[in-house]
């Protein structure tokens, strides 16, 4: 007899949409977020055709317009003792927001589909959960409707939160009539975020097609998915979502009156949008420090009138495309340097400010005004720009990280230590291990928190990790207007690289107090501890590598 496992991996295989794109998969359940501006599809699946015994790759899969994100997270074995409740820890992964759509296995009854539905929902926040519920509940089968309101930032008032909000989203969100126009939405408004959100042709090209997307959702999806029966000819069918509503100036004058006249309670939320855009646009071409408390006060309103995350993104990605392509200022990106909090848009707006500077007086533009915009304590986020900085990868931006360090709270370093791209770097794993080596003597409570969030750093750039290599590298200054924009200089598989750095890794470790974080930090990278075991740091997760992969010893 052949027995059904589910192995879960401890950090996930990143992988692309080519590696699905073609495959036979078996999908468990699809999540829907409808957002005219940047729709979500979530699905986890197995790749390849069901064979008993045979080991799956098993993917979860975050796909929108502008970014697809693709993890392998474990392997599926299908045995004669095979049921539904082994997927269990499926229901568990990070999602993001409460969806609206929820689609479930063709395979699993009418009772294991709610059993399925209310485990997933149940690990969103319940204000999310209530949230959603009730928006569902008001326009019931009439996204448009729905989906309007909310981008006005009219939320219904929910009067309890509690358990019962779950049941009752997975009681609206399954019913026939909600699915068909949920579909139906999230196709229109996939389209209309490239097609009909103002954005560049650049961006337009770079997206993920409304073709697709169609293609994959019923050519690989579908299969495997309860779908109800699409309404019968002649029954009326729920308007698509509307179009997003426009601004545009038609003038340089008529924008900056606009934007100086701040009366702006009548925008909608897109045209809000727009309006923000182009302001921003229009600093980056003529740099008028007269329009910056107007941007300043739209930015903030338009976080205050809910200008989500998704729409604050792609507003940084037209500018960088505008400094790229058409040579505006990079001072463009100070807007959401100063006033936008969510370490995402700040990370990614440091990095391509940093990257699009030339230099100034023998210094770097943007080095100037981040180390002005630090000493006046003008940041919304000083901890993301901070670890974007550190991330950035270049030895260039060292003096200036070493002047604001001692002005760090702990809570910045912790959030620095979080932030990371893809693409790791000698410079950035060099510098938070020097900056633990400076913590490690000092004892007192502030030096031991930020020494620990060193060795956060060290480990969780492990997780963002794209390539399975690091790189020693120097930027050409502004990256955009040279024909090597970045220079490789030395280049190290992640073994050789903990053979590098673990004469440091191991001197850390046995310099700290027990619970010696540092043990984990070897641990994360392929190398067996020194310390014993009682002195060792376990995360409370249970740890870590030991037994998934064999650690090496290079303590002698």
């Amino acid at each position: 007899m052949i027995s059904s496992t589910l192995e879960m991996y401890q950090e996930p295989l990143t992988g692309t949409f080519e590696d699905v794109e073609s495959d036979e998969l078996e999908v468990y359940f699809a999540l829907g977020i409808v957002n005219p501006r940047g729709p979500t599809l979530t699905y986890v699946a197995a790749v390849g055709s069901p064979r008993l015994g045979v080991p799956r790759p098993i993917v979860h899969v975050m796909l929108n317009p502008f970014s697809q994100v693709i993890k392998q997270v474990g392997r599926l074995t299908i045995g004669n003792d095979y049921k539904p409740e082994i997927l269990k820890p499926l229901y568990g992964l990070d999602f993001g927001s409460c969806p609206s759509l929820i689609l479930l296995s063709s395979n699993a009854t009418d009772d294991q589909d709610r059993r399925i539905a209310t485990e997933i929902f149940s690990g969103f926040q319940l204000e999310n959960v209530a949230t959603i519920c009730q928006c569902i509940a008001n326009h019931f089968a009439d996204p448009a409707t729905r989906i309007q309101e909310i981008l006005n930032g009219h939320l219904p008032t929910i009067n309890e939160v509690d358990e019962s909000c779950v049941s009752r989203l997975v009681e609206l969100a399954m019913k026939p009539e909600h699915i068909w126009p949920e579909i139906q939405a999230m196709t229109f408004a996939w389209n209309g975020s490239i097609e009909l959100s103002g954005i560049s042709d650049s961006l337009k090209n770079r997206a993920f097609s409304a073709t697709k997307y169609k293609k994959h959702l019923i050519e690989q999806l579908m299969p495997s998915l309860w779908i109800p029966e699409p309404p019968k000819v002649g029954e009326p069918v729920p308007p698509p979502v509307k179009n997003p509503a426009r601004y545009i100036a038609n003038t340089t004058e008529e924008l900056r009156e606009t934007l100086q006249r701040e009366n702006w309670d009548d925008f909608e939320i897109d045209q809000l949008a727009d309006l923000l855009t182009s302001a921003i646009l229009l600093y980056g071409l003529q740099v008028n420090t007269h329009d910056i408390p107007h941007i300043s006060r739209l930015y903030q309103y338009g976080l205050n009138r809910g200008l989500d995350v998704d729409t604050r993104t792609m507003i940084e990605a037209t500018a960088f495309d505008y400094v790229e392509k058409k040579g505006i200022s990079p001072a463009v990106f100070l807007p959401f340097l100063v006033h936008d909090s969510d370490p995402a848009v700040v990370s990614k707006a440091l990095i391509d400010f940093v990257s699009e500077s030339p230099y100034v007086d023998g210094e770097l533009y943007a080095v100037s005004e981040l180390r002005s915009l630090f000493n006046g304590n003008l940041l919304a986020n000083r901890g993301a720009v901070f670890g974007a900085l550190i991330a950035l990868g270049d030895i260039e931006v060292e003096p200036l990280l070493e002047s604001i360090k001692p002005s760090l709270s702990v809570e910045n370093v912790r959030t620095a230590a979080r932030v990371h791209t893809a693409f790791l770097k000698k410079f950035s794993i060099a510098y938070w291990i020097k900056w633990a080596n400076e913590l490690c003597p000092k004892g007192d409570n502030d030096s031991l928190a930020k020494f620990g969030a060193c060795a956060t750093a060290i480990s969780l750039c492990l997780r963002y990790d794209q390539t399975g290599k690091v790189v020693e590298a120097k930027r050409n200054f502004p990256c955009s207007k040279t024909q090597e924009p970045i220079t490789f200089l030395k280049t190290w598989s992640l073994p050789e690289f903990a053979e590098l750095i673990a004469p440091e890794l191991y001197a850390l470790e046995s310099a700290e107090s027990p619970p010696r974080v540092f043990s984990d930090v070897l641990r994360s990278w392929g190398l067996k501890p020194n310390a014993p075991l009682e002195e060792q740091f376990i995360p409370e997760e249970g740890s870590t590598n030991d037994g998934l992969k064999p650690l090496r010893d290079l303590s002698r």
